[in-house]
């Protein structure tokens, strides 16, 4: 049996009583994280803006939600809107080992496809989210090296089949029509790392993997097929993106016992994940020692060429142009942690890009190249701090906040959340947030995934 067909198998067969409780705990608190996420680039992404004006203009049948903004579109126009949200902040959730952002890619296409159907229940939704999230982090496993290596970025070339599945999955698609969802997604696959150099793909990305699956999907059930060998054909994802570099035992090992979704990191700052080790080493330093910016002097940094490729080149990465070069900036975010002792939504806007502290702070920011280091590895972050009287103080983080080795505190996605829903585009009151809270975290007794559109 082809790899292809163990996974649409599996996917058509799982059942929300076949999820493990680790995948459904995890299902739930990423479509709680993935939701804020969404609700604070309402006012904080004008790519987002321009993207819910842009989708508005063709009109059509009112079947899903545009998060935050609160109207309805088509469910591929919504899902186009809903992915577009996921990351212009960086603040959704990361697979550390795959290098990819899950539920930025499936939830948006669960969601639109899900209030396209009708009376899909919460338990409907995390089943989707669960496998469609595992699957395609598993597809990102199998590779052998870093998308990176191979000019791709990861998240925009997996994205289409997660959304796929998600959406496959809410409507339940046959193992063979999921098949031919997922050929079809593929084969509108793209994900250049060009589209990270600065421009507003870099942010919306996720839209158009979540428009893809949904209308994948909607094909399969029509009747249309799609290549059938998706990954492992002569010109499937393996061979022509990844030149045969992949080990196919990664992605079906314990395939329906192991859920990769379960393993993601949630964010507590909006950057770069490679940045928090950092952030949290110098915030600590910083914390421990009773240190403001004005005491330091300078700060080291060790880097692996992913995390050099966040300080070079230095007249971009000291003055970012732009809140998503900003976040993606090492220097830059650790001067908002010299000066801020926090790193905030509120700290990316663009009139704070020229704060002339947090810039000075950047400037105190020097890194060094250690080859050694895996070069797509996000962890560790080396910090060394000397203040201007002398004194030098160490700080080397493994796993950032939030990693699973190191767990947020109870109670931090709930305050994320809450904090993210303020900047909604449409106000939220008090008592609405804290109701989304408890029906998303309490969604396998939900009826009818309606109830937890904000």
């Amino acid at each position: 049996m082809s790899l292809e067909e163990q996974l649409c198998n599996h996917i058509a067969a799982c059942r929300y009583e076949d999820l493990p409780p680790e995948a459904i705990k995890a299902a739930k608190v990423s479509i709680l994280d993935t939701i804020g996420s969404m609700l604070a680039s309402t006012t904080n992404s004008d790519d987002c803006v321009k993207m819910a004006a842009f989708a508005r203009q063709f009109g059509g049948t009112p079947e899903s939600t545009v998060i935050g903004f609160g109207d309805r579109l088509p469910a591929p126009m919504a899902a186009l809107v809903n992915g577009a949200l996921c990351h212009p902040l960086d603040y959704d959730d990361v697979h550390e080992l795959a290098k990819s952002h899950p539920t930025a890619q499936t939830l948006p296409a669960a969601l639109a496809m899900a209030q396209r159907a009708g009376n899909v229940s919460g338990r409907d939704l995390i089943t989707a989210v669960a496998v469609a999230s595992d699957v395609a982090l598993r597809i990102a496993l199998a590779v052998d090296a870093g998308p990176t290596e191979h000019g791709w970025l990861g998240s925009a070339v997996y994205g289409p089949f997660g959304a796929a599945v998600a959406a496959g999955k809410v409507i339940g698609l046959s193992s063979e029509a999921m098949r031919h969802a997922i050929g079809m997604a593929f084969a509108q696959t793209g994900g250049s790392r060009e589209m990270a150099e600065g421009c507003s793909l870099r942010g919306v990305r996720d839209g158009f993997s979540a428009k893809t699956g949904v209308v994948s999907a909607l094909l399969a059930q029509q009747g249309l097929t799609g290549p059938g060998q998706f990954l492992e054909g002569r010109a499937g994802l393996y061979n022509l993106y990844f030149r045969g570099k992949y080990t196919p035992a990664r992605l079906v090992n314990n395939l329906g016992k192991v859920y990769e979704g379960a393993n993601v990191s949630y964010k507590v700052w909006p950057a770069c994940r490679l940045t928090h080790t950092y952030i949290e080493a110098l915030m600590t330093v910083m914390r421990e020692q009773k240190l403001a910016a004005q005491d330091v002097k300078r700060v080291d940094t060790i880097v692996s060429k992913w995390g050099r490729e966040l300080s070079e080149p230095a007249e971009r990465r000291l003055r970012p142009p732009t809140p998503v070069a900003a976040g993606d900036s090492l220097p830059f975010t650790l001067g908002l942690a010299m000066v801020h002792q926090a790193v905030k939504i509120e700290h990316f806007t663009p009139e704070r890009l020229t704060d002339p502290q947090v810039l000075d702070a950047a400037q105190k920011v020097v890194h060094r190249f250690d080859p050694a280091l895996d070069p797509a590895d996000m962890t560790p972050g080396d910090v060394t701090v000397t203040t201007k009287d002398g004194r030098v103080f160490n700080k080397r983080v493994e796993f950032a906040y939030g990693n699973p080795k190191n767990p947020l505190k109870k109670g931090g996605i709930e305050e994320k959340f809450a904090d993210c829903a303020r900047n909604s585009v449409v106000p939220i009151s008090p008592g609405r947030v804290q109701e989304l809270i408890d029906k998303i975290l309490t969604l396998e007794d939900v009826p009818s995934v309606e109830m937890i559109m904000p």
